[in-house]
């Protein structure tokens, strides 16, 4: 791509040096004509008049509805005496007007004054001589367990929705809802870690190079006075939310570009509709029990999972679109990875990002074979795939649907991320989904949570009397054999229930008190932990054994 526009750059230099952006691109101007009188109305006869209004109705406005809320358990479901649930949940709606042109962003902040001093505690104070502080001062990771958040969404810097508070590391569901006066809703919903930072890139259609250039004159500015240590009036939102929502905007603008030549060189005509890319920070959660304990950096991730058009071929061919389908579809992928690689690049050290198109790619150069499985062919191929057997679910559900799946048959290992990419086609119209695996093996906290699980199992035998012991040691080989099996085989959604299962298990052991000595004694130190856990531990039971929604 670098060599094709050196190429290009350099054959416009030497044939046509004074040429204008217009003279390349082609361009189209509003020729002016000047009449002594006053030109009447269009010269048709008006047949329908409908109602008029001095200003839209609000029914036929799009708008874009957020909501954060905590992953709940329903109570009135377990006890129908229970009050009923408070929303406490951020929610606001706006029109898309509203939005237009406006930085948003989604961070935490500490709930309370003793939340934040917790986290004053660990940061390192000023230098005596007025030196800098040095990155490396910085904490590696803050105590989850001791630290409650609350979410808030902001627009253009000011706080307008906050939610309800939420362990550090906690999951929050974050749904987005576009409303098209002609369409209907479309959501979008994200679990999320509490604690991360979120931009929303919105694409209405086009991103004005007036913004971005104010938009980089800002982050200029604020180097400046980050380099001459006038921090006055600068606030989170200044530093890490207009970085952000600066890469998200990029992504639309180089998106927008990309589809604009194909479109000119394929012979379609597309249209975006509003559409929506995230780039946040993400966490490392490190769970005890399914608590989060400690939260430590976790990189960044650009989320394009909202992106709409509306395209025809000029000569009303359905393969011409199906093609700029693809060929947007790839760059969209591609665009995910390339561009924070180049707005965070630095001279001597090179950012490195993963899409599903660069895994794709990173396969194929290491000789992993890729693979297109459909109805025709996904009983023979599928089980050569040798990637987590939720993965190879999810490619059995699309294919079943009618849909094409491109994964290669390995996973990959790239700068220290493991997991495979691929891409979910529709092959009637080519639009698809670009999709990327990956993350820790949940094994080995699944089987320290089986094997306590097979302790308190003994004890209550024990307590019970020899014939329950008996049963349990005849039932013993059967429950090492599932700990192995789920243990080396299962898929992650798998191991996730049964984790989940079994800690609320042991929640009720607890709490009920089943525990005969001296047993019980030996499990006192985690009935408080899980007393923090029981409502929790029962939803994420719900969650992992039933599934949810994700978005593409």
């Amino acid at each position: 791509m670098q060599d094709y526009q050196t190429r290009v750059q350099s054959y416009i230099e030497a044939n046509y040096p004074n040429a204008t952006v217009g003279d390349v691109l082609g361009k189209k101007e509003i020729v002016k004509q000047e009449f002594p009188y006053l030109l009447g109305t269009l010269p048709y006869r008006t047949a329908v008049k409908g109602a008029t209004f001095t200003s839209i109705p609000d029914a036929l406005r799009h708008k874009r509805s957020f909501n954060v809320k905590k992953e709940t358990v329903d109570l009135a479901s377990l006890d129908p005496d229970a009050p009923a649930p408070v929303d406490k949940s951020l929610n606001i709606l706006k029109s898309l007007a509203e939005l237009a042109g406006k930085k948003i962003t989604l961070s935490y902040s500490p709930a309370t004054a003793q939340d934040e001093a917790i986290i004053n505690s660990y940061l390192p104070t000023p230098h005596a001589d007025g030196s800098p502080i040095q990155p490396s001062e910085l904490p590696s990771s803050l105590p989850a367990y001791l630290i409650n958040v609350i979410p808030e969404l902001r627009i253009d810097g000011q706080v307008v929705a906050t939610g309800e508070a939420v362990g550090l590391g906690g999951t929050n569901i974050f749904s987005m809802t576009f409303s098209d006066p002609s369409y209907g809703s479309s959501q979008v919903v994200n679990y999320i870690d509490a604690g991360v930072y979120q931009a929303i890139g919105l694409n209405l259609g086009k991103i004005s190079q007036d913004h971005l250039a104010a938009l980089k004159a800002k982050i200029e500015t604020t180097k400046v006075r980050l380099q001459s240590q006038d921090f006055t009036g600068i606030t989170k939102d200044d530093l890490v939310g207009d970085l952000l929502y600066t890469t998200a905007l990029a992504y639309h603008n180089q998106l927008n570009t990309t589809n604009y030549f194909a479109a000119g060189v394929m012979g379609v005509k597309a249209i975006t509709l509003p559409s929506e890319t995230i780039f946040a920070t993400k966490l490392k959660v490190a769970l005890l029990w399914g608590i989060p304990r400690n939260v430590s950096p976790g990189g960044l991730n650009m989320d394009a999972d909202y992106l709409m058009q509306v395209v025809k071929a000029t000569d009303g061919n359905v393969h011409t679109v199906k093609d700029y389908m693809l060929n947007s579809g790839m760059a969209s992928s591609a665009l995910e990875h390339s561009v924070p690689e180049q707005l965070f690049s630095i001279p001597g050290s090179a950012a490195q990002g993963i899409s599903a198109v660069k895994a794709l790619q990173i396969a194929n150069d290491q000789g992993i074979p890729i693979y297109t499985l459909n109805q025709a062919n996904i009983a023979v191929v599928l089980p050569q795939i040798q990637v987590d057997e939720q993965i190879k679910e999810d490619i059995r559900n699309a294919v079943n649907a009618g849909k094409e799946v491109t994964v290669s048959k390995t996973n990959i290992t790239s700068n220290g991320w493991t997991g495979c990419g691929y891409i979910v086609i529709n092959p009637e119209t080519g639009a698809g989904a670009y999709m990327l695996s990956g993350g820790t093996n949940g094994a080995i906290l699944l089987v320290a949570v089986m094997l306590l699980t097979a302790i308190a199992l003994i004890a209550i035998a024990v307590a019970i009397g020899p014939i329950a012991l008996i049963i349990v040691s005849i039932l013993r080989p059967f429950y090492l054999a599932l700990l192995a099996w789920i243990a080396t085989q299962a898929s992650e959604k798998v191991r996730d229930c049964v984790a989940s299962t079994l800690i609320s298990l042991l929640s009720v052991f607890t709490f009920m008190r089943v525990f005969p000595p001296p047993y019980g004694s030996f499990f006192d130190p985690i009935k408080r932990l899980f007393g923090l856990t029981m409502g929790s531990s029962t939803n994420r039971v719900v969650n992992s054994c039933y599934g949810g929604e994700y978005a593409y």
